[in-house]
C-alpha cells in the first residue's frame, strides 16, 4: 500500500499543464487508456500505471475490483519482471 505516489496541483487547461514529477519508490508509466500495451511518449496524455514492490497485489477478497484495477504483463514490460502494475487514473 502506498499513500502518495505523486502530488501536485492540477490544472484543467493545457497552458497550466505541469510535470507531476517522479514516483516515490515506484516506476511510473503513461499508456494509451484503450491499449495498455502501447506506451505514450513523454508529455503524452493517457493512463498512469504504477509499477513496483510497493504496489499491492489486489483488493482483499474482491477479485472483480482487482481485475478492473490491475494489469498483467504488458507487451513493453521486461520479461521476467515480477512487478505489479496498478491502474491509477488518467492524466
Amino acid at each position: 500500500c502506498h499513500i502518495c505516489v505523486v502530488n501536485c496541483a492540477a490544472s484543467s487547461s493545457p497552458e497550466g499543464a505541469t510535470r507531476i514529477g517522479k514516483g516515490a519508490g515506484v516506476v511510473t508509466w503513461v499508456v494509451d487508456p484503450e491499449n495498455h500495451d502501447r506506451l505514450l511518449p513523454p508529455g503524452g496524455t493517457g493512463e498512469l500505471l504504477i509499477e513496483g514492490p510497493l504496489v499491492g497485489r489486489g483488493y482483499l477478497q474482491d477479485m472483480r475490483k482487482t481485475e478492473a484495477s490491475f494489469i498483467h504483463d504488458p507487451a513493453w514490460l521486461l520479461r521476467g519482471s515480477s512487478a505489479h502494475q496498478g491502474r491509477q487514473g488518467r492524466l
